[in-house]
């Protein structure tokens, strides 16, 4: 039996038998966590507020489209449409988002949750294996992982994408060391590329960019310990190019990106947060400073000292005391250099070494990068560096306090170099003993955690809430017209119309900016979320909203009806498609436009306006006309990203749809290609002749071809490192 498969002298009759037994313990420890009791009857699920309130609908569209046969790259339900897959937010192409689709989606966060948490956990220990841990203190690692706060916590925000991503790091540490303890196979290179790929694919990129930057980093780390650096050539290569595999997703994400607010010169985000130097005590107190009202604890004290919740939120990463005393002791051993650290280190070093590289080298180099890593994330996070992203324009990582990702897994390997120190320690020869003293410590932080877990932890019911007399009404009335409900209401037709509203960390600038400019908002504002019902009638008559379904009050729009909420009627919204008349039609710069549209009183409905063309530069405005909309016999949404409209021009002119302009729609008159315009800054028009005419538009996301190339010309390149590393002489 090896050292690295066992306790020092502890007796275990099999150590397979002994690893599966700490495997399927910390797996069902994460169950235990994550799938409270409450959930058991099946009526209920997790409770997520951004998951109900954002994520739920992508999935429920996404599962129309699959029973329509069709899918879309656009989607119309929000702020007059927005790009759909091409946001990697919006669809994730990670395999266990990919996998959640196929359940009822309102189950899918309780899957998602344990699903992540799961392979957190697996991925850790799997790690904590290959470097050398006994079975126990790589399964008190990967729970610690899986069920620390900065997860746990999440939960309760609701952002799945997040979640999903979470297992990234332990997963890319893997399968790097694989890569390094098999010489560098070829089956290893190309599982290192998959998981790359795999984990770049997620919804949120900032979590897979810190994993993949941290195992770059990882691997020439250790190349540099063994001082022969291109031992990390081959790796890193195969990390890059399985990276660029996937721009087939991530070029239109990011051609999405440099059209969207990100770029805008915008205030701060509300949700950009740095780890402020007063949330520090909270690694080891998290409810010094209060809890917000979604957090289930008993006796409630609002969260306090802060501009808002969101610094709990993002500021949350508590994984237990027991972790900090291993970091402490850590110092202490190395700082004293005496006989501390030699019962300790000779635990760490009597571990099995790396086979397969050219040196046999202890744990001791890869402890002592994970503890960089946790201390320099952990000092990146804090407003010491916020002035740096000054000097980078736009907005690309959010919230530098995230980096507590790494932190929290740089604490978790010190829990786990802990316990691995104490069991194979010499400060006793009695094997029960050390384990005795194991078993008492991770049970108190078991149970630490377990019970600081728990407030995020709370099931709702799985139905959804209904509207019975309204909803045929709705139906009835809304063809090509729009709703504004909150999008905090959790009704089962919220987002099933097309509605104004918008909740989304990707958003198209040039309706964004419109909107602001009808809502007379600072053109400077930074938002992720607008309800409808908070905008003005006029803007709500521009935008073609018909009713607003809202928990607020207004009296400045006719009152509809109550049942459940406030229903209210807009009385004469703007047509969703209109014909105006050349001599009808404003040119003006964008600038003058949004002023316009600014203006008390302006009226979309009797105006259009086009920015100048060439030919007539230097010419000014056209006297503004009324559109007729009589003029148009008919309009239908085949599909998402169509646009079918059957026209009567009496004359020449233009025919608008109030839907967001964007460089993937094309138009056809009649069959023939013509030109989609940008009108009124934010929306689209064609020009027509006088006549009957059969008009469509249909969405294609931009960049998919080049990315497309791009991604196979990785694929080529891998395939090709792969062959020329067949080639080379495996080295151990």
């Amino acid at each position: 039996m090896s050292e690295s498969a066992s306790f020092d002298s502890a007796r275990i009759p099999s150590s397979r038998l002994f690893s599966g037994a700490a495997f399927v313990a910390m797996l069902c420890g994460v169950v235990a966590v994550y799938f409270p009791p409450s959930l058991w009857d099946g009526d209920t699920t997790l409770h997520g507020m951004d998951f109900w309130a954002l994520h739920l609908r992508r999935i429920e569209f996404v599962h129309e489209l699959g029973s329509s046969g069709s899918f879309s790259g656009w989607y119309p339900r929000e702020l007059l449409g927005t790009p759909f897959w091409s946001n990697l937010q919006n669809f994730p192409w990670i395999p266990t988002r990919l996998m959640i689709l196929a359940i009822d989606p309102v189950f899918s966060f309780t899957v998602g949750v344990n699903l992540s948490a799961l392979l957190a956990a697996a991925f850790t220990y799997l790690y904590g294996r290959i470097i050398g841990w006994n079975p126990a203190a790589s399964a008190l690692a990967g729970w610690t992982f899986a069920c620390a706060g900065f997860y746990a916590a999440r939960v309760t925000v609701g952002h799945l994408p997040l979640l999903e991503a979470y297992p990234a790091l332990p997963m890319l540490l893997w399968l790097a060391e694989r890569s390094m303890r098999s010489g560098q196979r070829s089956s290893a290179l190309l599982a290192l590329a998959v998981g790359t790929a795999f984990t770049v694919l997620a919804g949120h990129p900032q979590l897979p960019a810190y994993a993949v930057a941290t195992t770059c980093a990882y691997l020439l780390w250790m190349a540099a310990a063994r001082g022969e650096w291109s031992d990390s050539f081959r790796p890193v290569g195969a990390i890059v190019l399985g990276a660029a595999a996937t721009l087939v997703v991530w070029w239109p994400m990011l051609s999405l990106l440099g059209r969207s607010t990100r770029t805008l010169p915008l205030a701060a985000a509300q949700n950009d947060l740095v780890f402020p130097y007063e949330r520090l005590l909270s690694l080891l107190a998290p409810w010094v400073d209060g809890w917000p009202s979604a957090v289930h604890r008993s006796p409630a004290e609002p969260f306090v000292g802060f501009p808002g919740t969101a610094y709990f939120w993002d500021t949350y990463a508590y994984v237990g005391v027991v972790p900090w005393l291993a970091v402490v002791i850590g110092l202490l051993a190395w700082g004293l250099n005496g006989w501390l650290n030699g019962w300790l280190s000779r635990g760490l070093n009597r571990t099995k070494a790396p086979t397969g590289s050219r040196s046999r080298h202890s744990t001791d180099h890869r402890l002592r990068f994970i503890a960089v890593l946790g201390v320099a994330s952990l000092f990146l996070a804090l407003p010491v560096v916020e002035t740096l992203g000054e000097w980078i324009p736009g907005t690309y990582l959010r919230s530098p306090a995230r980096l507590l990702y790494l932190t929290t897994f740089a604490l978790c390997i010190a829990l786990g170099a802990g316990c691995q120190a104490l069991l194979q320690s010499g400060w006793t020869r009695s094997a029960p003993l050390r384990i005795a003293a194991t078993i008492v410590l991770a049970a108190i932080h078991i149970g630490d955690l377990f019970l600081h877990d728990q407030p995020f932890l709370y099931a709702r019911p799985r139905t959804l809430r209904s509207m019975p007399t309204a909803m045929p009404i709705f139906e009835e009335h809304l063809g090509a017209e729009r709703m504004a409900v909150d999008y905090n209401l959790s009704l089962d037709f919220n987002r099933r119309f097309d509605d104004v509203g918008f909740f989304d960390s990707i958003i198209l600038a040039r309706p964004y900016r419109a909107l602001l400019a009808m809502a007379q908002m600072p053109s400077d504002t930074n938002v992720q979320d607008i309800r409808g019902s908070a905008l003005p009638a006029t803007a709500l008559a521009n935008l073609g909203v018909r009713f607003i379904v809202t928990s607020r009050n207004r009296t400045d729009l006719p009152l509809f009806g109550r049942e459940r909420y406030s229903v209210y009627v807009i009385p004469n919204p703007v047509a969703r498609v209109a014909f105006f008349d050349t001599a009808q039609v404003s040119y003006l710069a964008e600038p003058s436009m949004l002023d316009r549209l600014a203006s008390d009183g302006f009226d979309l409905g009797s105006a259009m306006m086009l920015e100048p063309p060439r030919t007539r530069d230097g010419e000014g405005a056209a006297p503004l006309g009324v559109g007729d909309v009589e003029a148009l016999a008919e309009y239908s949404r085949p599909a998402p990203d169509r646009i079918a409209i059957q026209a009567v021009a009496p004359r020449a002119g233009f025919v608008r749809v109030l839907e967001s302009w964007d460089p993937g729609w094309t138009a056809t008159v009649d069959g023939q290609a013509v030109p989609v315009l940008r009108s009124d800054s934010f929306v689209m028009a064609v020009a027509v002749a006088a006549g009957p005419h059969e008009i469509e538009w249909r969405y294609a996301t931009p960049g998919f071809a080049a990315g497309a190339a791009g991604s196979l010309l990785s694929v080529v390149s891998l395939i090709g490192l792969l062959c020329w590393n067949v080639r080379r002489p495996i080295q151990r």
